[in-house]
């Protein structure tokens, strides 16, 4: 993987956390039509049932839709994981910092620098080194 592609996987992780929100909200809004319509079950009968019926395809498309939603955020869950025990593989736990700050918290270079008491050129050779230790998927 080249360092471009190894910059735009872990860039990825800021991403994936907006999307499990998204899709956690996704959630919660298809749980809440779907009480809703579970609780229009109960209301009487219209022209021989049909609205009842209507209204239980309706439901099931719903708990459909939410599983699907659901397995959407694991699997940004498991995207997260790899990208941070890729990063805890690297052995030089200043690396691991430097690349969790600018990855996971999305801080700039000059306020890693200030943190980290270093220049910003050499912070950023640093992460050039990062990024050669860096094995993603192993």
């Amino acid at each position: 993987m080249t360092k471009q592609e190894k910059v735009e996987w872990l860039q990825r992780y800021r991403l994936s956390l907006m999307r499990e929100k998204q899709l956690l909200e996704e959630c919660a809004m298809m749980r809440s039509r779907m009480t809703a319509l579970s609780q229009s079950l109960g209301q009487p009968r219209v022209q021989g049932g049909k609205r009842e019926d209507r209204t239980a395809r309706v439901l099931e498309r719903l708990e459909q839709l939410e599983a699907k939603l659901t397995a959407e955020a694991e699997r940004e869950l498991e995207l997260r994981g790899q990208i941070e025990q890729a990063i805890a593989s690297v052995e030089d736990e200043r690396l691991q910092l430097l690349l969790r700050m600018h990855y996971f918290s999305g801080k700039s270079w000059d306020a890693i620098a200030d943190v980290m008491q270093l220049d910003e050129r050499w912070l950023r050779r640093l992460h050039t080194r990062a990024l050669e230790q860096l094995r993603p998927g192993s």
